[in-house]
């Protein structure tokens, strides 16, 4: 089936002629690959892969079904994304520290996108959430003393395991979010709460100290035999101590006076939000540094809590952690996300392929890359392409609404249209071509048609232009066994044609 001129597929009806897929040398290497239920689209895509593998190029295949497992065709590293107990797990807070063009600014957008396609889109306020989002996830980070302006705190010197055990996971950020919303929801009485509470065992240690020098003062004027001189000077020590002592009870004892009345009148009568300071040294409170008065807006609060019930469904999906899979430049990688639950799997498919896109971006231009073997550094000969993300049932990884399927800064659309220039391509699969936003056609060099139901054939024609019935007749041929095995190619000249797939077998069905 393959030659130099890459993987052959011989034509349905014209003897000894063939169309050739080379992702190294089309126009560019995305390849689309569509058909209804049973149409051979996982087997082509099988035989496709193991093709690539032997073309040298890195492989990672999004397995949203656990339908894509070689069986021989090609070694793979299984990556195996359980619901309990996984054993893999991903991060999307985990950023390339590339000090030009990665830190957490960058995935801090990536991140943004993600919940936007999985859960922000459902809201009316989306503009008013983003802004909260965004505070919450540059927050979350700031909890693991990681911040964009200070490359210092990425962690440049870490391995990559310390690096991955300094980073902040979704589990922080539902921390983080639980903390606020005791804080501000309950009208900042955990705050309060708080200062009372320390505040009240300082008062009692000053209560204490207070009671010691008054005893000193008193054990002072009980010595008979004294030195007066020595006994003065004493004696005004401990009482300039204790006037200052008694002015610093009385300041923080207005203070707390004033919190209270912040407190009750903002939780019982509407009023501003409170202005809490600290009294003491709050080191140890790992949240001092936050800026609850932008949270306390209880159109906010309100979003805050909305933005929990997705963190609470992402943290139980059980496969978001550090132990982040490492992937083979040996092998193909899959990852298999069938078990999880639906906008779990989302968020899970969107990480990987973002990191697999900036990996790709970061190393620069494909074509600019010096010629060798050392992989994601060096550019193969006579390559155009070297890594290869695969995704099956495309369509259940894009939005449900047309217009923001069709938004440029989705990722998927961002990947398609630019992923070629770094050595990257796509092969994707789906049931029918208008399950692929425009982006997909109009940067996808190949497309391969199978079996499509009659249903579809009429929305096929339009967005493919194919005018010829015949060619969707060709499609209902069967082998012995009852498989559809011929699709529907462009040849060089840009007609589509029949092409025989590498399960055909020659019967009688054979249309004239």
């Amino acid at each position: 089936m393959n030659n130099e001129q890459g993987f052959r597929f011989k034509q349905y009806m014209t003897k000894d002629k063939y169309v050739y897929w080379n992702p190294d040398r089309a126009q560019n290497g995305h390849i689309m690959i569509t058909g209804g239920s049973g149409a051979g689209k996982t087997r082509l895509a099988k035989d496709l892969m193991a093709y690539l593998y032997e073309s040298g190029k890195n492989i990672h295949v999004i397995d949203v079904q656990n339908t894509l497992g070689l069986e021989g065709k090609a070694p793979e590293r299984l990556f195996d994304f359980e619901v309990r107990n996984s054993p893999y797990s991903i991060n999307p807070f985990e950023f390339l520290r590339d000090t030009k063009d990665g830190g957490p600014h960058a995935q801090i957008d990536d991140v943004m996108n993600m919940f936007q396609k999985t859960f922000i889109k459902t809201l009316n306020n989306a503009p008013a959430m983003s802004a909260v989002l965004r505070r919450l996830i540059v927050d979350t980070y700031r909890k693991a003393n990681i911040i964009d302006e200070d490359i210092e705190s990425w962690g440049l010197e870490l391995t990559q395991k310390e690096f991955q055990e300094k980073l902040p996971i979704i589990a922080d950020m539902k921390e983080l979010v639980d903390y606020i919303l005791d804080f501000v929801s309950g009208g900042y009485g955990a705050k309060f709460g708080s200062i009372m509470a320390k505040n009240g065992k300082a008062m009692n240690e000053w209560h204490l100290k207070k009671m010691r020098l008054q005893d000193e003062l008193k054990k002072l004027e009980e010595v008979a035999d004294r030195d007066v001189d020595r006994v003065k000077k004493e004696h005004n020590k401990i009482n300039d101590e204790l006037a200052d002592l008694q002015d610093h009870i009385f300041k923080n004892s207005e203070k707390l006076k004033s919190y209270f009345e912040q407190y009750l009148n903002y939780s019982f009568l509407g009023g501003d939000v409170p202005t809490y300071e600290a009294l003491l040294d709050e080191s140890e409170d790992n949240y001092a540094w936050l800026d609850f008065k932008f949270y306390a807006d209880k159109d906010r609060i309100k979003t805050i809590k909305t933005i929990e019930t997705y963190l609470a469904a992402l943290n139980s999906a059980g496969v978001f952690g550090r132990s982040t899979p490492a992937p083979s430049f040996a092998e193909v990688n899959r990852y298999n996300l069938a078990s999880i639950n639906d906008k779990a799997r989302l968020f899970c498919a969107d990480t990987i392929v973002a990191k697999i896109f900036r990996m790709v971006y970061l190393r620069g231009e494909y074509k600019s890359l010096p010629e060798g073997n050392v992989v994601y550094k060096n550019r193969r000969q006579d390559s155009k392409t070297d890594t290869v993300i695969v995704i099956d049932e495309m369509q259940t990884l894009l939005p449900d609404k047309q217009e923001e399927a069709r938004n440029k800064n989705l990722l998927y659309n961002k990947v398609i249209s630019q992923i070629r220039n770094f050595g990257g391509m796509m092969m994707v699969m789906s049931q029918t071509p208008a399950n692929f936003p425009d982006l997909f056609h109009t940067n996808t060099a190949t497309k391969i048609i199978l079996h499509t139901e009659a249903s579809d054939i009429a929305k096929v024609k339009v967005i493919t232009g194919i005018k010829d019935n015949a060619l969707f007749q060709h499609l209902e041929h069967t082998n012995s066994h009852g498989n559809y095995d011929v699709g529907l190619m462009k040849d060089r000249v840009g007609n589509w044609v029949s092409v025989e797939m590498p399960w055909f077998e020659e019967t009688k069905n054979k249309h004239s």
